[in-house]
């Protein structure tokens, strides 16, 4: 059978059917012939590789028999490029060869070893010219598997191709130093093998230890789960030592790992013991056993071992082999008495039972276990564990030893029987006594048989009497036994003593052959014992052994301290190298080309630093045999580079002797020469004249000489030579001259980062100081990098990232490490004291850790910017002022939802002066609030000042100031609401915005841009369904749509259920229906994220730089925040970096970079990032590299956007960027860096590398600046091209001068022009925030002891009503370092600072809480009944004068007579009692929760004289056959209009019984009006309509001449209809006409007209 579905799912349809219990699955689109099956994965296993199992599915076409792979994230899409399997067909094409064929396996033998997961054909990465080499040695990484060293063929030498090729598996290393360098993870750093590494110098074991031990092993931010599990591996690598048994610790026993033993070395577990939280737990080991390993392979004093003493085991054991022979073993054995039977537990292996074994008993078994056993010295290893056993059997040990060690034991088994009693004698055997009786008969002539006549039959016979009588005797013997000599034994025949005598000698037969060969050839054993003397040993440098477990590189230094150097830094130390490689030397040197000359300079450098290392290896080496037998067995510290230069580390020199210093020093100062000598031949031999002339101008000598040791280390280790400038502005730092907080700049490019913040770093940190290097976010991963490889290596000082931790402080300061800590680290904990001492009993006057500590800030223009701050929140949370109104009124884009009509005139005017002026008088202030005050419209008014205010309200700042993506966005890992972004696409960790009304305004616009997720629209529609009139709410959503498909346009369509229907038409309709989206934010969002705080407690970058005892310095490429730092740190450049600025913007105005397009699309918009990349691809000279200054690239991740610029360059192979990690992700070619990274990161470029820089908002000169330097070469061979969006084009041709016109020629003198004018204005914007912040800690900072907390929630009031002073904040004057930069700056207006306030807050859990709603009880229902003052109106179309049954509609709200006095109003319609009354106990003349609806409406007559009553369902059923009869009245359907869609019955014609008598039959206004309000029709018909409703609820609409109305929407008394308005009360429809009416706001003709269509 088969089934098909109905509707295509993704345009197919499926057929389903079932075979051989299997379900097949087909599919074929409508229209076609091909018909495709789905292949089952499981098909495929083991013929496909995983991935291409796994991560496919796979359709059989079943016309063409082919197989296409298509990926599992888009099943139903078929594509060219998929992979197919099929027949072989000509063409090119790329095949999968088959895992069982020989080629598979010819290739697979080739590459075992290499682990690729790339395909090489789809990256474009090739081979060609190069061989598999034969050697496949690359010099170092011995037992490394995952490598191939490929050879140039010979062919490729002979057209010279020499590309290089490198197959990258994920961890890229370099050669550097004498070691393995590596850019990765812990990871990557270690290595085993048990041979010496020839490029490293170490084994495996060692170079591992080697960097377990380094400060780099101890430098992460974070353990990942496989360093965690490598560590907690490599800990298990040392054996676990046990006492054994515990209780005595005596003895040990060890578990070796199924490795070599040299790779279970005993450091490996104490190595990887790290005292800070880690993700991992390493096994238990026995510090005492392991410190125990540990000395034997330290070269201490060693005592010879071969002298025993006497009363030791070992002279026991001597003894006992002396014993061997002195022991008569049938002595022995008869004095025990008896023997056996045996135990089953006798084994030759180790156990407890030869501490005390039972040799009678076991005796037999032992001796055959033993001659059994394994001959020579395994034997003897199998009985070895009885020498030093201590029981009353000890005696006989050296027998069971001669047992297991003599091969002719082999052939003697043991008697028979499993046990004896000797006393009795030995039991034995029938056969055997026998033969010996028969030995003893006598000659044949002493015997009986002589009588015989025959010769021959006398023999015969003789011989088998005698075998007879023998046989006789020994049964005789044996019946007997142990009587033996009782037996009868017939003389005639036998000799009877010689009888005895033998069957006496078979009892000990077998022990006395044991006896014989225990006696041979241990004849000499009774010599006496040799008297032997013992030796001891030690290499003399461990004069003063220390108590390391093992000897090191610093014990022989510490010893050898007779070292004779020359005092001329010159001369080396020692000697000079050989005359005639001297003489070379000197001859290239002066040569007359300036190449030979520089080849012969650097050859000098190396032989220098070369014969340096030499002469060092060769005092360290070792002096005698001792120390050389330690160094063949691997125990000699190894001599290489790093060994020697680590000795200058800060936690080695202290201890290393002058002599040794000084030798060191030099030998550093030779390396670093010889490194700048390689330097300036790369230089040469690439033509990099610059480069060279700048290198050559660095004295290497100089430099040397003004370095610390632990600046040589940086040096070396990053292969860099320091500049002078960088020197000066380093030790500036270390110690500044003025003896305050500074800032310097220094030029881009010029090493702040690489070179200066590691030297001041490693002099500050002298074990007695915490040192903190702060550093932004996007750039803390680099800065943590590059501190490691400068710091943890060779100076091997650790780098620390867990922000919090006192015990990680004092471990950074022992150990001279250094801090990397972000900003808002230093002010969060600074914040966590003071909330800690505000919320705590204790004492007050504790300080914060780290109080008085400096720090050494890297961007500090960036981190002391004045935008930069954090807020603590403090309290609990509670909704937001006038919630929900505070966000319904934000959500409202098109009109002004308030009911503002109602006021009079003057009031009007005034108000509308309020909401859009700045500046408001006080008589309109007064005017406005006399008539609103405490009322909801009040607080609606202030809500709208703050929103519309002229220049100043929060849609003005967040449309101009906050770039969706870019300033602001979702994050939907930490909550609902809008966050502020550091960078594009880059939330804050924690960050909140501090407004109110800026965080639901930007929570609109994040999600009005960016639409709905599937699982938030699918809670849309669940919502719905519970909310009171869904199908209002979703005639509101569908309102504005015009493509609706028809089964759409009712709710009841909707089919969430439907996976087709909600990807299909769902997703597209309502993700970014600006309704739907606002019944999210209305729904979910605010009512659970718009929440505020009673309190808040403020930091900002003056509390990073306040005054200390330490000082706080920073530097930065640029300046021009200097006006807007705190007052607290001056900006002080060096003299020789005044220039930087201008030189930088020479760079930017050389005419390769006047270049400049304006990227504004159609219509004005911003053009999407696709079609920017098509631009950029377009120019020529082309483009490599993007720098998105502006944050432009909108559309695009990061990763996206390098995805799609490679596709559109086929030439390109990769793309380097940075993904949402802030990592780097490198391959080679084109580069796209965000906005958050075009500062502070720095790349090699090729020469004439092109870079497209994007403009955009609020870009000044300092981020303009640092963008365009991420071009090092910039002005000297990089170039770059500006691009900016439409209103950025506007603003640079607007400050165009001389009149230019708006379609000339952009140059980049013109977009520098525009960022310094965004410079002035950003510092003119930020200057009373900068004063606020200012004057906010001097408070703060004046009262810290007293510290308080400040408000932060403020009603709408307190927020936006109107200030009565403007201008500077007259306390600012009170502070003169902040007025006079006011002063000198310019006067500022006052602005509301909160708007830009962003706060933090510790997230408190709640506790969940679930609502029940208690229902009424149950209710009885009413009994129905039909009176016959219904049934005479039906018959006669009158109602009975005194009747009681028909009563007013209105009487249970009991405005009927109100309405009857009426003249419009009268007469009302009425209802039965029947239709009134629904329960017991009820009259009908009362109002109850339970109501019938209005269906079902019995009329009579026309006109004013008509009447009209409503009746119940069983009334109009029982009634039905008497109306169609009846000519006097009609029965209506009617039903009130509660959609806009829904058809209006209130004319009552859709339907009557009988028909009308008239086509112009209408129902009387009024009796429409009240059917329709009481019934409750939400939307009206006509104006009529709405008209009547407003004159009867006595609105303001209906009743012009009232000239103004109260405030809550109904005209004074006086000008009401009627005696009263019948209605006070509002409802909850705001959105249909009904609502609006109840809400005081007129109804406009566009929503009439909307509603009636």
């Amino acid at each position: 059978m088969e089934f098909m579905t109905r509707s295509t799912v993704s345009g197919y349809q499926i057929l389903f059917s079932r075979s051989n219990g299997d379900v097949i699955l087909q599919i074929r689109r409508p229209g076609s012939s091909q018909l495709l099956q789905l292949v089952p994965r499981s098909t495929f296993s083991g013929d496909l590789p995983r991935n291409f199992i796994d991560e496919y599915v796979h359709w059989l076409d079943l016309g063409t028999g082919e197989v296409e792979f298509r990926p599992a994230g888009s099943p139903w899409t078929s594509d060219p490029s998929n992979w197919r399997l099929h027949s072989t067909q000509n063409g090119p094409l790329t095949e999968l060869i088959d895992i069982r064929s020989s080629t598979f396996r010819m290739v697979s033998s080739l590459l075992s070893a290499l682990d690729l997961e790339v395909s090489l054909p789809r990256f474009r990465l090739s081979i060609s010219g190069y061989v598999v080499d034969m050697n496949q040695s690359c010099g170092t990484l011995f037992g490394l598997r995952n490598q191939l060293v490929l050879c140039p063929s010979r062919k490729a030498f002979e057209d010279g191709d020499f590309n290089k090729v490198s197959i990258d598996c994920g961890n890229e290393k370099y050669i550097h130093l004498g070691r393995l360098a590596s850019n990765a993870s812990l990871t990557s750093e270690l290595y085993n093998h048990c041979l010496p590494d020839p490029l490293l110098g170490h084994t495996g074991t060692e170079e591992a230890l080697y960097i377990l031990r380094s400060a780099t092993c101890r430098s992460f931010q974070r353990l990942e789960a496989d360093d965690a599990k490598l560590l907690e591996l490599i800990s298990k690598l040392t054996p676990d030592r046990l006492y054994y048994p515990p209780h005595m610790q005596s003895m040990a026993t060890v578990e070796w790992n199924n490795l070599t033993a040299l790779s279970q070395h005993h450091d490996f577990h104490p190595t990887t013991l790290y005292d800070r939280p880690t993700a991992f737990t390493t096994p238990n080991r026995n510090p005492l056993l392991l410190l125990r390993a540990a000395s034997r392979n330290k070269g201490s004093e060693y005592k010879s071992r071969d002298v025993s003493d006497k009363g030791t085991a070992e002279h026991l054991a001597y003894q006992t082999s002396r014993s061997i022979c002195e022991l008569k073993l049938w002595d022995k054995l008869n004095s025990w008495g008896s023997l056996g039977p045996a135990s089953n537990e006798v084994l030759l292996s180790y156990s407890r039972y030869w501490l005390n074994f039972d040799a009678p008993r076991d005796w037999f078994a032992i001796y055959d276990l033993c001659r059994q056993a394994e001959n020579g010295v395994h034997g003897f290893r199998d009985t070895r564990f009885t020498f030093y056993g201590k029981s009353e059997y000890a005696e006989i040990v050296p027998v069971i030893m001669a047992f297991a060690t003599d091969g002719r034991f082999r052939d003697l088994s043991p008697p028979p029987e499993s046990s004896y009693t000797l006393s009795d004698g030995l039991s034995p055997e029938l056969a055997r006594l026998k033969d010996l009786i028969y030995e003893s008969a006598l000659p044949m002539e002493s015997t009986p048989a002589q009588t015989m006549n025959m010769q021959v039959t006398k023999k015969k016979v003789g011989k088998q009497r005698k075998a007879a009588e023998s046989s006789l005797a020994a049964q005789s013997v044996f019946e007997r036994w142990p009587d033996y000599l009782s037996a009868e034994i017939h003389k005639q025949w036998f000799d009877i003593s010689d009888c005895n005598r033998r069957v006496e000698r078979y009892l000990q037969e077998h022990l006395l052959q044991l006896q014989s060969i225990l006696e041979e050839n241990h004849h000499d054993w009774n010599a006496s014992v040799p008297a032997a003397v013992s030796y001891v040993f030690s290499p003399h440098f461990m004069a003063n052994p220390s108590r390391a477990s093992t000897y090191s590189i610093q014990d022989v230094l510490t010893s050898r301290t007779d070292l004779t150097y020359s005092p001329d830094p010159e001369s080396g130390f020692l000697t000079a190298t050989s005359d005639g490689l001297e003489s070379l030397i000197q001859e290239f040197q002066h040569s007359q080309g300036s190449l030979l000359q520089l080849y012969g300079n650097d050859l000098d450098k190396n032989a220098s630093a070369y014969e340096s290392l030499r002469q060092i290896v060769t005092a360290l080496s070792p002096s005698q045999t001792v120390e050389d037998l330690s160094r063949i067995a691997g125990l000699w510290p190894r001599i290489s580079p790093r060994s020697i230069l680590r000795q200058l580390a800060h936690d080695r020199i202290r201890t290393l002797p002058d002599g040794w210093k000084i030798a060191i020093t030099r030998y550093a100062t030779a390396f670093l020469q010889y490194q700048q000598s390689q330097r300036l031949l790369e230089f040469f031999s690439r033509q990099q004249y610059e480069e060279l002339i700048r290198e050559a101008g660095t004295v290497c000598r100089d430099v040397a000489a003004d370095s610390t040791p632990d600046w040589l280390l940086i040096q070396i280790e990053a292969n860099i030579l320091a500049r002078p400038i960088q020197l000066t502005v380093a030790r500036e730092m270390i110690s500044p001259s003025s003896k305050r907080n500074i800032s310097l700049q220094l030029n881009m490019g010029e090493g702040k980062s690489s070179v200066i913040v590691p030297f001041v770093a490693s002099s500050l940190a002298s074990g007695s100081n915490l040192v903190r290097i702060v550093t932004l976010k996007p750039l803390s991963n680099q800065m943590f990098q590059l501190l490691t490889s400068r710091l943890s290596f060779l100076a091997n000082r650790p780098i620390f990232y867990v922000p919090f931790s006192r015990n990680l402080y004092k471990r950074c300061v022992a150990e001279g490490g250094v801090l990397v800590v972000q900003p808002e680290h230093i002010l969060s904990q600074k914040l966590m004291h003071i909330d800690t001492v505000l919320t705590s009993t204790g004492n007050r006057e504790k300080r914060a850790i780290a109080h008085d500590l400096g720090a050494l800030q890297d961007w500090s223009d960036e981190i002391l910017h004045v935008r930069y701050q954090l807020v603590y929140t403090a309290g609990k949370q509670m909704p937001v002022d006038d919630h929900p109104s505070r966000w319904t009124t934000i959500q409202q884009r098109r009109t002004i939802n308030l009911p503002l009509t109602i006021l009079p005139p003057p009031v009007r005017e005034a108000t509308r002066r309020f909401i859009t002026q700045k500046r408001v008088s006080d008589e309109d202030r007064s005017l406005i609030h006399s008539h609103c005050s405490g009322t909801s419209l009040w607080n609606g008014i202030l809500l709208l000042r703050g929103l519309l205010m002229d220049g100043e309200g929060i849609l003005y700042y967040v449309l101009k100031a906050r770039r969706w993506r870019v300033d602001y966005g979702l994050d939907s890992s930490r909550t609902l609401l809008a966050v502020p972004y550091r960078a594009k696409d880059v939330p804050s960790l924690r960050a909140e915005f501090g407004h109110p009304d800026v965080a639901i305004t930007l929570t609109c616009l994040s999600y009005y841009y960016g639409g709905l997720t599937r699982d938030q629209l699918l809670l849309c529609f669940d919502l719905l369904a519970k909310i009171d009139n869904p199908e209002i709410e979703y005639d509101h959503w569908v309102g504005f749509e015009r493509d609706l498909p028809t089964a759409l346009c009712q709710l009841n369509g909707v089919n969430q259920m439907d996976e087709a229907q909600v990807d299909e038409f769902l997703m597209p309709l309502f993700s970014r229906n600006t309704r739907v989206v606002d019944f999210y934010l209305s729904y979910v969002v605010f009512p659970r994220a718009a929440r505020e705080f009673p309190s808040k407690l403020p930091t900002s970058g003056w509390d990073l730089v306040e005054e200390k005892k330490n000082v706080t310095t920073g530097f930065s490429g640029t300046n021009d925040n200097r006006y807007l730092l705190p007052t607290s740190i001056n900006q002080e450049d060096p003299a020789s970096q005044l220039s930087t600025n201008a030189l930088v913007l020479q760079y930017l105005l050389q005419s390769e970079n006047n270049y400049y397009e304006c990227t504004e699309g159609e219509n004005g918009e911003r053009e999407p990032a696709e079609a920017f990349l098509q631009r950029i691809v377009n120019q020529n000279p082309p483009i490599r590299v993007l720098l998105d200054v502006g944050a432009q690239m909108l559309e695009l991740q990061n990763q996206d956007l390098a995805q799609r610029w490679l596709s559109l360059l086929p030439d390109i192979s990769a793309a380097i960027f940075f993904n949402d990690d802030d990592h780097l992700t490198l391959d080679k070619c084109v580069v796209y860096l965000d906005d958050a990274h075009t500062r502070g990161t720095d790349l090699k470029l090729p020469q004439g590398t092109r870079a497209a820089v994007t403009l955009g908002p609020k870009v000044t000169k300092d981020r303009l600046l640092q963008g365009c330097m991420r071009m090092r070469q910039l002005g000297k061979g990089h170039s770059v091209m500006f691009f900016a969006p439409g209103e950025v084009d506007r603003r640079i041709r607007s400050l165009i001068p001389n009149g230019r016109a708006f379609g000339s020629r952009i140059r980049v003198l013109d977009v520098v022009r525009w960022a310094m004018y965004e410079t002035c204005e950003d510092i003119r914007h930020h200057l009373p925030h900068w004063a606020g912040q200012g004057l906010d800690h001097h408070k703060r900072f004046k009262a810290y002891k007293q510290y308080k907390s400040s408000g932060n929630s403020r009603t709408l009031e307190e927020t936006y009503d109107t200030v009565s002073s403007t201008g500077i904040n007259p306390e600012i004057n009170d502070i003169p370092a902040i007025g006079e930069r006011v002063k000198h700056l310019g006067e500022m207006d006052f602005v509301d600072v909160r708007m830009a306030e962003e706060q933090e807050r510790e997230v408190n859990h709640e506790i969940e809480r679930e609502h029940h709603l208690e229902r009424p009880g149950k209710v009885q229902l009413a009994q129905h009944l039909i009176h016959e003052d219904i049934r005479t109106f039906v018959a006669t179309g009158e109602i009975p004068s005194s009747s009681k049954y028909i009563l007013p509609l209105f009487a249970p709200l009991g405005i009927d007579e109100e309405l009857d006095s009426m003249v419009d109003w009268s007469p009302s319609p009425l209802a039965t009692a029947d239709f009134a009354t629904t329960t017991m106990n009820s009259t009908g003349t009362g109002l109850t929760d339970y109501l019938r609806p209005v269906n079902w409406i019995l009329s009579s007559g026309s006109g004013r004289n008509s009447t009209f009553i409503v009746i119940s369902p069983h009334e109009a059923n029982e009634l039905l056959p008497v109306i169609r009869e009846s000519e006097k009245v009609r029965l209506h359907l009617y039903a009130p209009r509660v959609t806009t869609s829904m058809r209006s019955f209130s004319d009552l014609t859709f339907y009557s019984i009988p028909d009308l008598p008239t086509p112009a039959w209408t129902v009387p206004t009024h009796i429409r009006t009240e059917l329709n309000l009481f019934a409750g029709q939400l939307y009206f018909d006509t104006r009529e309509d709405y008209t009547g409703v407003c004159t009867l609820l006595a609105m303001s609409m209906a009743h012009p001449e009232a000239g103004y109305s109260e405030m809550d929407g109904f005209v004074p008394p006086e000008h009401r209809t009627g005696k009263g308005s019948p209605f006070k009360t509002g409802m909850g429809y705001e959105r249909t006409h009904l609502g609006q009416v109840l809400n005081a706001r007129p109804l406009s003709e566009e929503a009439m007209l909307g509603s009636s269509s």
